[in-house]
């Protein structure tokens, strides 16, 4: 993981159903994932698109957050099954809560999702 931080300009990544797609991808499934909860190997379908947008935001100089509601060993081991370990600063579970005067909708920003176009 890359340790450099620019706080200014940070962008946080969801893992399932946007860095890897979970819709029954058996036979066009690119990436296993080894679960560190089980152990099982599951077969994902990678996101070209999001996983270039990790890569550029990080170009440009973001500070890039990957994280998950399956946890951070979950988050941990898809960042390290597609590679994305030199372009990600942080790892962590999704937030359950946050305090805060603001409404989340107040303090995210602009939400960003592009249709793979491989997907079926």
């Amino acid at each position: 993981m890359n340790h450099r931080t620019n706080p200014e300009h940070v962008i946080v990544v969801d893992c399932d159903d946007t860095l890897v797609m979970w819709n029954n991808f058996e036979s066009v499934g690119d990436v296993y994932i080894t679960d560190p909860y089980d152990d099982t190997q599951v077969l994902l379908k990678k996101h070209k698109k999001h996983i270039k947008l990790v890569k550029d935001h990080f170009e440009r100089g973001y500070y890039v957050v990957v994280w998950s509601a399956g946890g951070f060993l979950w988050a941990k081991a898809v960042v390290e099954a597609l590679e994305l370990g030199p372009y990600v600063h942080h790892i962590m579970a999704k937030p359950l809560k946050f305090i805060d005067d603001l409404q989340a909708s107040e303090i995210l920003g602009t939400r960003v999702y592009l249709e793979d176009a491989d997907e079926i």
